[in-house]
């Protein structure tokens, strides 16, 4: 069992199963109860809500939050006020907006400076929140799958990206190429308004692993005994290759028969995409060993009818797993712990379809933390450099290599900082060397045309107060605004392209984002869960059993369960560099004390179970600075300062949340402090923090001990002892 987490977490397991003991994490695999699993979804996502039943089907529009804002108010692109010729293409010189590669250029490079991840994070979290969004969204297909028999539609026309003369990458073509994507048009929208297309389930259903139509999901399937169709590799199962010829995106000189097959069409995209596909396929054929060992003993596997219940409860569970990860694993550390709303049960008046703002700018934050160089490691530590730019489109590494050390060197490594910075192997060599396009730029021109409104508009349509001038927004410094405001002109701070404005915000404390993209998550994720009748805690749907299964269930147990990686390798929470506590304080030591961090300069920075440091001054007089940081939940330092007065006394300031038993997060946002005691008094002195006792006993060796106690992980204390001997 994994340690569970999150004291919601807790509250639910013990309303479920009375008596409950939570052991310590380990990789054993248990076995899921499935027996009760008799009401399963669609392929295409349709009649999860029987009165709504196209709501989160495949092949219907996106939704808006905020106002659309298309340049002629209903068909071109933002920033296209008139086309001249008529036919649907826009030309670079009908564009009135700065061009987007000039803004990545601008804003968006990262200039070749390696900026890992603040908090820690591991390339699993990009990984996972890559295959996620892959189960949630795909406007820009292959039309040969985009219409599911619908009608009325417009896409392909150009809309190319502008290169201004002296790029320093693009010179040999005046413009990166583009073409609209699919969408409803003005004469067939119910909105009036060309309306962008998802082609795939919104739902988090494993669409990807699946497939959101049944030929493709029929496609998948041996039809044997549930499972998926896979082929052997060096170190496992391995995707099948696609020899049908089912739609899939290449972007590499590859036959459609050399690439992989999946519920998804962009499963090639990169090699550690292509891993994590893998697994999934790896759990779901192992979950149909273990359920047809335990539920069908002796059956006939080829029967039809064992074939689909044992398929459909694998599925099943494997979506409720992806759930689970997303909801209790990946967005707490992307949004903090207490954004998202309790869940409070099956809501069939919320409809879950994903929003264009989401969709479009809001969730491409993942292109910021890729790095430029991939570290495959063995089971030995030996690291191999795979360069970023070589890994796209390329299963033919995965099929001679095997996925091991891919995902083992994702969990040993740190991600790049989710901000405004891009890396050139996507801003400059997306897709390899020779390819001309710029991922930014993408991003930003595919915003325009689906009529994503402004940075500001988006603001406002979130309940966000709008911003009059660059120096209001919550940014990081002023870098960042000169940027903005070179590229988009003194009185152009309304012109922000949206996804530009959300990456140059200030992460709120404890988070991975700024305000702005915080509400866009926080509301298409609400009704992602509350909209899905099949969500994984619905009790008319699941049995107190099978939830507590799947909550007890997490990432790197499924890797573990379906891959080589030790546990040495990989991190029990999932997302942060192996042998690093997120909810654990970091004990940080310093002699020299900044007033604006309220830090020392941390000759000592480590985070762990039952730390002791020994500090000896030299002098008869000495002082220390102490932070004790818990960084991976709420970002609460705990500040302690000593100094050495006389044989009895120190000197001590910390934070006051004496008011109660208040989490350190209040004292922190509130800006109270205690008043520093009188020397005298100091060695008496005593500080209780909602189970944390700061002590300092009267004798010549001093010690300050820490007790931390992480309302994200409750049932793992931390105490951190510092001794300073004179």
């Amino acid at each position: 069992m994994n340690r569970i987490t999150s004291n919601s977490l807790l509250t639910r397991l013990n309303g479920l199963i009375p008596g409950l003991a939570i052991t310590l994490p380990g990789a054993a695999a248990f076995a899921i109860d499935t027996s009760g699993l008799n009401d399963f979804r669609s392929a295409d996502g349709s009649n999860n809500n029987v009165t709504h039943t196209e709501y989160g089907e495949a092949h219907q529009p996106l939704i808006r939050i905020a106002p659309a804002d298309y340049g002629d108010g209903v068909d071109l692109p933002r920033g296209v006020p008139v086309e001249d010729e008529g036919d649907g293409d826009v030309e670079v010189d009908e564009q009135t907006l700065p061009s987007a590669r000039t803004i990545s250029n601008t804003v968006h490079d990262q200039n070749g400076v390696d900026i890992p991840s603040g908090r820690k994070l591991s390339q699993l979290f990009f990984q996972f929140g890559q295959f996620l969004s892959h189960d949630t969204g795909l406007t820009e297909p292959d039309a040969s799958e985009a219409t599911g028999g619908m009608t009325g539609l417009s896409g392909n026309e150009s809309f190319n990206i502008e290169i201004e003369p002296g790029d320093p990458d693009f010179f040999a073509s005046p413009f990166v190429p583009l073409t609209r994507s699919i969408a409803q048009n003005v004469a067939a929208s119910i909105t009036g308004m060309r309306e962008q297309i998802n082609i795939i389930t919104a739902f988090i259903d494993g669409s990807n692993v699946y497939g959101s139509n049944q030929a493709r999901a029929d496609e998948l399937r041996t039809m044997v005994g549930g499972k998926l169709k896979s082929q052997a590799g060096p170190d496992g199962e391995l995707l099948p290759y696609n020899v049908n010829g089912f739609p899939n995106a290449n972007q590499s000189p590859l036959n459609f028969n050399q690439l992989f097959l999946a519920g998804d069409v962009r499963a090639n995209e990169q090699i550690g995409l292509i891993a994590i596909h893998t697994i999934f396929m790896r759990e779901h054929n192992r979950l149909c060993n273990e359920i047809a060992a335990t539920n069908f003993p002796g059956s006939n596997l080829a029967d039809p009818i064992v074939d689909e219940l044992i398929y459909q409860r694998a599925r099943a569970t494997v979506a409720a797993m992806l759930q689970k990860i997303t909801y209790y694993d990946w967005l707490p550390v992307l949004l903090g712990y207490d954004a998202m709303p309790y869940y409070k049960g099956y809501d069939p008046t919320v409809d879950p379809q994903i929003s264009n703002e989401f969709s479009t700018a809001a969730f491409r934050i993942g292109h910021t933390m890729l790095p430029s160089t991939y570290l495959l490691t063995d089971e030995n530590g030996a690291e191999t450099p795979f360069l970023l730019q070589n890994a796209f489109f390329n299963p033919t590494f995965v099929a001679t290599n095997g996925i091991d050390d891919i995902i083992r060197g994702q969990a040993l490594n740190y991600q790049q900082e989710l901000d405004q910075y891009i890396v050139d192997d996507v801003r400059v060599f997306l897709f390899g060397p020779g390819s001309g396009l710029d991922l930014p730029a993408l991003n930003i021109q595919r915003g325009r045309d689906h009529g994503i409104p402004s940075y500001n508009a988006i603001r406002a349509a979130y309940g966000l107060p709008g911003l009059g001038q660059y120096s209001d927004i919550p940014g990081k410094g002023t870098v960042a605004i000169n940027a903005l405001e070179s590229v988009y002109g003194a009185a152009g701070v309304q012109n922000i392209d949206a996804w530009t404005g959300g990456l140059v915000e200030r992460h709120l404390p404890g988070t991975n984002l700024g305000e702005t993209w915080t509400r866009v998550f926080v509301d298409q994720f609400s009704r992602l869960r509350d909209g899905d009748r099949y969500y994984f805690e619905n009790r008319d749907i699941y049995s107190s059993s099978f939830i507590y299964d799947i909550l007890n269930t997490n990432l790197v147990q499924i890797i573990q369960r379906n891959t080589g990686v030790d546990w040495e390798d990989l991190n029990e929470y999932s997302f942060f560099i192996p042998r690093y506590h997120p909810f654990q304080p970091d004990v940080k030591v310093g002699k020299k004390y900044n007033e604006a961090t309220h830090r020392g300069e941390d000759r000592y920075n480590n985070s762990g179970v039952g730390q002791r440091i020994r500090i000896k001054a030299k002098k008869g007089r000495a002082k220390i600075f102490v932070s004790i940081q818990n960084d991976g939940a709420y970002m609460n330092p705990i500040r302690v300062r000593t100094g050495y007065i006389g044989p009895q006394d120190f000197k001590a300031k910390y934070f006051d949340v004496s008011s109660g038993r208040r989490n350190v997060t209040s004292a922190l946002k509130t800006g109270r402090y205690m008043r520093e005691p009188r020397p005298e008094n100091t060695k008496k002195l005593k500080g209780r923090i909602k189970g944390r006792r700061l002590h300092y006993p009267p004798n010549r060796k001093r010690v300050i001990c820490f007790h931390a106690e992480s309302d994200a992980d409750p049932l793992a204390d931390d105490t951190g002892y510092i001794r300073i001997k004179f």
